[in-house]
């Protein structure tokens, strides 16, 4: 699993972002595979882990059997029971937006048994035995999709009320700690961009999500 998310997302970070493990846990996978097979696997660079030419082939067969087992999977639990809805959500949107809105569900929806996973980034619904998905628009969709478009994504700097009454120039940032996301790293450089800006040099703390930069 951690092997397959490695090559197609090409980074370890991602991976372990949409496998719920830390980066450690991913990437010692990776060694401990790369140890047994006795060859290398990837050309790791500074943002991106690229698979060779071993690993590509080694990644097919892997996805090919993750879907024969995802389907078997399905249909046993089809043939024993009613399944639940899967909805996949970005984990922080699921946190601050959809799980506060789940007591109008049965109402709206009586009888419906939903089942939610915290993950983002391309989704695979036949393999992954997911339903429905809500994401970002930054990456190609899987032909045949529905997609459907909730609302725009704003991005722009936070900070609390009083700290905001200290800043009146970009260059007063340049004392304060700047947070990223692993899930969203280049998020201040496409902010900066976007509104033609170089933002000063900065102390910076990463966190895994959004959600634990509060």
């Amino acid at each position: 699993m951690a092997f397959e998310a490695v090559v197609r997302h090409r980074s370890v970070s991602k991976a372990a972002d949409e496998l719920h493990l830390t980066h450690g846990a991913v990437s010692r996978q990776i060694q401990q595979l790369e140890r047994a097979l006795g060859t290398a696997l990837f050309a790791r660079g500074a943002r991106e882990m690229a698979p060779n030419p071993a690993a590509a082939t080694l990644a097919g067969a892997v996805a090919d059997a993750l879907t024969l087992l995802s389907s078997s999977a399905r249909q046993a639990r089809h043939n024993a029971q009613p399944s639940p809805l899967v909805l996949s959500c970005e984990p922080t949107l699921l946190i601050r937006w959809l799980i506060p809105r789940l007591p109008a569900l049965p109402e709206a929806a009586p009888g419906l048994d939903l089942h939610l996973s915290a993950a983002g980034g391309p989704v695979d619904f036949g393999r992954e035995g997911i339903d429905l998905a809500i994401r970002r628009n930054d990456f190609p969709l899987p032909p045949g999709t529905h997609a459907l478009w909730l609302f725009d994504e704003m991005t722009g700097p936070v900070a609390t009320p009083e700290l905001a009454q200290r800043l009146t120039t970009i260059a007063d940032m340049d004392s304060l700690p700047r947070l990223h996301t692993r899930t969203r790293p280049s998020a201040w450089d496409d902010w900066a961009r976007c509104h033609k800006t170089t933002l000063p040099p900065a102390p910076e703390r990463t966190f895994e999500h959004f959600y634990l930069t509060r």
